[in-house]
């Protein structure tokens, strides 16, 4: 073996990427508005399995990638309104509630799919 270093790091790439793998599938699905218990289908985020993200809304749309850590799904934007964004430029954390839900300003997601 010649690059003993070379080859811990890729190791630990892949047992980094299998850990966060799982989390992914966990998130994954679509996600709408909760009011009153009911999805509100006009406001929704899909989350897939390999980390990408859309919302798509009555007018307005936007996607990008996402990861989720523990109880947090980090957001990172590359399209919004079919516009690029700058990497880094825009992006958000949410918190995953005991009760599968999160807060975007004032609406609280669920996810129903």
């Amino acid at each position: 073996m010649k690059h003993p270093i070379l080859l811990t790091l890729l190791s630990l790439a892949v047992v980094s990427s299998a850990a966060v793998a799982p989390l992914q599938s966990k998130v994954a699905g679509t996600w709408m508005v909760a009011n009153d218990g009911k999805p509100n289908p006009n406001m929704k985020l899909i989350l897939d399995k390999n980390g990408n993200f859309k919302f798509a809304g009555s007018n307005y749309s936007s996607a990008g990638k996402y990861r989720h850590v523990g109880n947090k799904i980090d957001l990172n934007w590359t399209m919004v309104d079919g516009q690029k964004v700058k990497p880094g430029q825009m992006k958000k954390t949410l918190e995953l509630n005991p009760d599968n839900t999160f807060k975007i300003d004032r609406f609280t997601y669920k996810k129903f799919k």
